[in-house]
């Protein structure tokens, strides 16, 4: 569709002005737009630069996404709202400006005023200037995906508004500055996928920071100690650091801490007494290399999820019973487990599949709506099996499915154990009797609300 130059040219009054289409064509620089535009909104907008006429002065919205912009304008219009272009246009009303996936803007914008939201995902800057620090009243930073991005002046510090930061995937970004200024504002700081080697010592000036991502951070060596003075911090996002070695010492001291992810760090070592905060409820160590269970995890009386799934550990400690909110345990694909200890009370979910060499299994009796995954776990005792068949019970409205699997090269065969099976589904109920229990059905104990 060819869109003319003079479609809007006595729309005085236009005030919304939205295209979702890539398929709109117009000559550059032809277009006239009412100087009484509130929202402009134009997904692939096919000029490199908005009209030289165009007076943004009430302008809340901008949103320029996949366009053909090089450069806002023609020329300097230095803008309160927009910050990196010229100065005879004032966006004294715009709040939100998104230019994501410009792949031909280069240079951060200029720009000053009152500025709440900028989006500049996944375009080709290269810096983040010091004359940042002019957005005054910016909460919400975008700079994810931008791969050239190198440099970020230690002035984005001066932000006290600034809530979230966002510079997930900029590959290139070795260094974040150093803050100076506290940024008791800044909830959320995302640096996943960055080449950043270290963390700034003065990180506790972010005294008020909650979120802080740092996934496959694959440069990242250690953690400064000043970090546990993070008092707020409550989501600590760590998997995928490869070079990661250790924690720092007191991070017992992160009082507010309830999400740590240390997924797939390999080079991660763990002593038998590490320190966990106790405020955790989420604790995510699977693929680390653990030869041992931490004793200081079993003290985390809060917690409710643990998996530590794909580690050499052969059994798990006693006290991990004391573990009294703990619902979710996970230690499938742990090819040394042998044993597993008794399991707290409050357990709804285990799985222990791919566990080669498990062989004893805790008494399930008080674990009746519990669901227990045994996959391929060959060598299980004849004895461990019955136990939990012996304790499946039917209770209203559930359903009780037992079967145990593993390859039939390998596992042993439960012949002649008979076992009654209880389905119920809404008002038809069906009982089966099972003569023998092979190995070539598989294995898990669970309750579901239907069939």
């Amino acid at each position: 569709m060819q869109l003319s130059s003079q479609a809007f040219k006595k729309m005085y009054n236009l005030r919304f002005l939205k295209f979702y289409d890539y398929g709109y064509y117009c000559r550059p620089s032809e277009v006239h737009l009412s100087s009484k535009l509130r929202s402009l909104i134009w997904i692939g907008f096919p000029l490199i630069a908005l009209p030289s006429n165009f007076n943004p002065k009430n302008l809340v919205e901008l949103n320029l996404r996949d366009s053909y912009l090089t450069r806002l304008w023609e020329g300097k219009m230095g803008c309160k709202s927009l910050r990196s272009f010229p100065s005879d246009i004032h966006f004294e009303s715009l709040t939100s400006f998104e230019l994501g996936y410009l792949d031909n803007l280069t240079k951060f914008p200029e720009i000053s005023g009152d500025l709440i939201c900028l989006d500049l995902q996944g375009t080709a800057i290269d810096e983040v200037p010091p004359s940042i620090r002019s957005l005054t009243k910016l909460s919400k930073l975008n700079l994810s995906d931008c791969t050239r991005l190198k440099h970020i002046s230690t002035n984005i510090c001066k932000l006290e508004s600034l809530r979230k930061l966002n510079l997930e995937n900029c590959s290139e970004l070795e260094i974040f500055p150093e803050i100076w200024e506290t940024m008791e504002r800044l909830w959320i700081l995302e640096l996943s996928g960055t080449a950043i080697k270290e963390l700034p010592d003065r990180i506790e000036n972010l005294n008020g920071l909650t979120e802080l991502y740092l996934r496959r951070c694959k440069n990242l060596e250690e953690l400064p100690s000043s970090i546990c003075n993070l008092t707020s911090l409550a989501c600590l996002d760590l998997s995928d650091c490869s070079k990661l070695e250790i924690l720092p010492d007191n991070l017992g001291n992160l009082k507010s801490l309830n999400y740590l992810s240390c997924r797939r760090c390999r080079g991660l070592r763990f002593t038998h007494s590490s320190d966990f905060p106790c405020s955790l409820r989420h604790l995510y160590l699977s693929d680390c290399n653990l030869k041992e269970i931490p004793e200081g995890i079993c003290h985390l009386s809060l917690l409710v999820d643990l998996d530590l799934s794909g580690n050499d550990f052969e059994s798990l400690p006693k006290s991990m019973k004391q573990l009294s909110n703990l619902e979710e345990l996970k230690v499938n694909n742990c090819n040394m487990l042998q044993s597993l200890t008794e399991l707290p009370l409050s357990i709804k979910f285990l799985n222990a599949s791919d566990c080669k060499q498990l062989r004893s299994i805790p008494d399930a009796s008080e674990l009746v709506k519990a669901k227990f995954i045994f996959t391929n776990c060959p060598h299980l005792e004849e004895a461990a099996v019955g136990n939990i068949v012996a304790n499946v019970e039917e209770d209203e409205g559930e359903l009780h499915l037992i079967s145990f699997m593993g390859p039939e090269s390998e596992a042993p065969m439960w012949s002649c154990y008979k076992s009654i099976v209880h389905l119920s589904s809404g008002s038809q109920r069906t009982v089966l009797q099972s003569e023998t229990l092979w190995t070539t059905t598989v294995g898990f104990v669970s309750p579901f609300n239907s069939v």
